[in-house]
């Protein structure tokens, strides 16, 4: 049976549970037990593992770009390769400015078009 496509992301913190909307999501970044949910406002913290939010993600927004990220690819800013030609995705909007997420060569052709 289909799982169930997420729209939102319950985040816990202490005796608070954060209902954080899948569009106000920046990228998910696994971080030893939790992974990152990270918004334009803060950061929520979750115990459910990348490899069970994927599938529930919709497709044609999230991508995965390494074994520990997932980004929304309505807030990405652009890409940018370093001297040694690895590729980042520039994230807009993140707290602190723009955040670079590095792009494991697995993949590297999600972002040949752009």
């Amino acid at each position: 049976h289909p799982v169930e496509p997420l729209t939102t992301i319950q985040a816990g913190a202490a005796n608070v549970v954060h209902m954080v909307p899948l569009q106000d999501v920046h990228f998910l970044e696994a971080d030893d037990k939790y992974v990152r949910v990270a918004t334009s406002s803060q950061d929520h913290y979750i115990r459910t593992p990348l490899r069970e939010l994927l599938p529930r993600l919709d497709a044609n927004s999230f991508k995965q770009i390494h074994r520990s990220t997932i980004v929304n690819l309505e807030h990405v800013a652009g890409t940018r390769r370093d001297e040694l030609s690895r590729l980042f995705v520039r994230m807009r909007g993140t707290p602190g400015g723009e955040t670079e997420l590095p792009v494991s060569r697995a993949y590297v052709q999600l972002f040949k078009a752009m």
